[in-house]
């Protein structure tokens, strides 16, 4: 279904560039450049709803609840720095124990990037 899709869009290709001339190889590949960005655009807007959705039914799995923690905790550390904007002893916990958590996380991907070269 693919392959005839394929044939199909590049005989239109070929036909609109025999009737449009030189044009034609300019306006099909713009063409073919907005349907791709398009196609993209749309996906990450998908990408997003479909984690938004599995984050509200608690459908993560660890490495996305990982991420979705540490967003969070950026989050909060942000606001933090707004609030008070100078040193204080809490920023330094929290920065703290941001970067063990960066390093686990890390380790973890590490680990399992490791597992998976090994059963290759």
């Amino acid at each position: 279904m693919a392959l005839l899709g394929i044939v199909i869009a590049i005989g239109i290709s070929f036909l609109f560039v025999y009737i449009a001339g030189p044009i034609g190889s300019v306006v099909v590949p713009a063409i073919m450049f907005g349907l791709i960005f398009s196609t993209y655009m749309r996906t990450k807007a998908i990408e997003e709803d479909v984690k938004a959705i599995k984050t509200h039914f608690g459908l993560l799995n660890e490495a996305e609840k990982a991420e979705l923690q540490m967003q969070q905790q950026f989050k909060n550390l942000y606001e933090h720095e707004i609030d008070n904007k100078k040193y204080s002893p809490e920023l330094e916990r929290i920065n703290r124990e941001i970067e063990l958590e960066l390093e686990n996380y890390q380790e973890d991907r590490k680990d399992k990037n490791d597992k998976n070269n090994d059963e290759d």
